[in-house]
């Protein structure tokens, strides 16, 4: 759970409204392996010790791939080079999915304008084979408390 602690500054860059006990609890759901579907978490660690990378994942069956690594946190934070941070994080993604024998792997990415129309994450990925399938939008219907 240290780790999970330690990870939260890097979640409230990307998601400043969630908080430490909502991160807590989503990271515990996450970690249960005898709860389906089989996820977990992938860290970036800097020469600093400090992590500036971080996405989660979970295994799960697809309509049209089969079985599909999808992932919905994808946080990278660097600032320099915030590339080389997801070009780790993807490269890790890739042996998961390999190795979980997935067909697919389908990342979710927030950016909530704040990239402007150009967005280093999408870039990073699709230099590494991805391609855009859908958009994912999001209606809140309550607090997140």
């Amino acid at each position: 759970m240290e780790d999970v602690a330690r990870a939260f500054p890097l979640v409230r860059t990307s998601f400043p409204e969630i908080t430490l006990e909502v991160w807590q609890r989503f990271a515990e759901d996450t970690l249960q392996p005898e709860i389906p579907p089989q996820g977990g978490f992938l860290t970036v660690l800097c020469e600093q010790g400090y992590i500036a990378g971080l996405c989660n994942y979970r295994i799960e069956p697809d309509l049209l791939h089969g079985q599909a690594l999808a992932v919905d946190l994808f946080v990278a934070y660097d600032l320099f080079d915030r590339s080389t941070i997801a070009t780790a994080l993807v490269e890790g993604l890739e042996r998961t999915a390999r190795a979980n024998h997935c067909q697919a792997l389908h990342t979710h990415l927030m950016d909530r304008g704040r990239g402007g129309p150009k967005n280093s994450l999408i870039d990073t990925l699709t230099r590494h084979g991805h391609e855009i399938e859908t958009v994912r939008l999001c209606k809140r219907l309550s607090a997140l408390a």
